[in-house]
């Protein structure tokens, strides 16, 4: 039975890479902070780490002996230990620069410009003074965000100079590794570049030994707070946009060096081609390679990844079997507050392009929204299919609005 190691203690929402490694009988380690219950039935072996020290966790690894034949991580935070992970013992893995360059948006767009790929104006911040210079060699509007968040944490706008001090005392307020650990990567440190207009999309690619295969682009909507409301597979987009996002994700992806990896690459169509928004060196999540390339497709990135980081043929697991459309709507309160009740109307069961629903939610817990706190504005999610990708967006759409209320204690909320 082959071992493979996980990075990283996860959350629910990922247990669907869990139950496919079982499904490939491999014996599975968990290393992480956290030991994540509620996936217990799929782990053999919990591995007790403080991952944010690499030289703690490596160190762990070589007083455990114990031979892994591969390494895996689904977790933003944990991209570059899982690479340094697999150079300390020599298994298959993204080299340590590329992992590195992908952890952090500074570097990613110094290497896009160095490769004289079309990019934005960009500049790192480093110091909340020197906001203002900045805005004089980029303009209005921009963004700033930290250089090493994932999630949409920490994004914010700034369309004018009257922002710019409100942007500042809720940075100051709320970038800090007391409200997210995350924050510590690269404390400090920001980059602040141009705000892009034009559809925005995010590209699913499986590198094995130096062979980038683009697995498909999905379709993004994201409300105003950057966070992402609807993914749709694969993107309802012609011919020609779809071979030029593909054509700047793989120049993106050499020019970083990135390698037997999975990559989520998250891109924008603007007027004057497909700009890059940013590189992850992981799968991408929210249900995107778990459920919806699968429904749409028939591909199995999950299986691919783990496959890549235990050095196996990945053709059977990235090759489509069909071609139809998956859609996933997630559930967000019109404000924020204490969930009162869930309102599920009967009818959605029968429809015959409903695949699932989730609360992520329960009854009394609170829904909060940026800046109190990022990515919790989700109260679950729904998910629908149909043959073509438009009509399972459309699907996921109406089922939402019609089939699902959330009341809360102050008010009701449609979702």
């Amino acid at each position: 039975m082959k071992k493979i190691l996980f990075v990283g203690s996860m959350y629910d929402q990922k247990i669907g890479v869990l139950k496919e490694a079982k499904k490939m009988r491999l014996f599975v380690a968990l290393m992480g902070n956290d030991y994540p219950s509620w996936g217990s039935k799929y782990i053999d072996l919990y591995i007790k780490s403080n991952n944010y020290d690499s030289s703690d966790a490596l160190e762990i690894l070589d007083n455990l002996n114990l031979k892994f034949d591969g390494v895996v991580t689904f977790w933003d935070r944990d991209v570059e230990l899982t690479s340094k992970i697999a150079e300390h013992f020599d298994l298959p893995g993204c080299p340590v620069k590329a992992a590195t360059i992908m952890r952090n948006k500074y570097l990613t767009r110094k290497v896009i410009s160095k490769y004289k790929i079309p990019n934005i104006p960009y500049k790192l911040i480093t110091d909340l003074s020197t906001l203002n210079s900045a805005i004089k060699k980029i303009g209005y509007p921009a963004i700033i965000k930290p250089v090493s968040a994932s999630s949409s944490k920490g994004i914010f706008k700034i369309n004018s100079e009257k922002d710019i001090d409100e942007v500042k005392e809720k940075i100051i307020k709320t970038i800090t590794p007391e409200k997210d650990k995350m924050f510590l990567y690269n404390k400090g440190k920001f980059i602040f570049e141009q705000f892009i207009t034009g559809q925005e999309y995010s590209v699913e690619s499986v590198i094995q030994n130096g062979n980038i295969n683009i697995i498909g682009i999905t379709e993004k909507i994201t409300n105003n707070q950057f966070e992402e409301v609807q993914h749709t597979h694969p993107a309802p987009i012609d011919k020609n946009n779809e071979k030029r996002i593909k054509e700047t994700v793989k120049k993106v992806l050499k020019a970083i060096g990135a390698d037997n990896c999975t990559t989520h690459t998250e891109i924008k169509l603007t007027k004057e081609g497909p700009r890059i928004v940013e590189v992850n060196g992981r799968m991408g999540g929210d249900y995107i390679n778990t459920d919806l390339v699968p429904l749409a497709r028939g591909i199995n990135i999950v299986r691919a990844t783990l496959q890549v980081s235990l050095n196996e043929s990945i053709r059977d697991a990235i090759s489509p079997k069909f071609n139809k459309g998956a859609s996933v709507r997630f559930i967000i309160p019109s404000h924020a507050g204490t969930i009162k009740s869930w309102k599920i109307d009967k009818e959605l069961f029968k429809k015959k392009e409903f695949v699932k629903i989730h609360k992520d939610k329960k009854v009394g817990e609170k829904i909060l929204f940026p800046p109190n706190a990022f990515h919790d504005t989700r109260a679950g999610y729904l998910i629908a299919k149909n043959s073509t990708a438009e009509k399972a967006k459309k699907n996921a759409q109406e089922f939402v609005d019609k089939y699902v209320r959330i009341d809360m204690y102050d008010k009701k909320s449609n979702c």
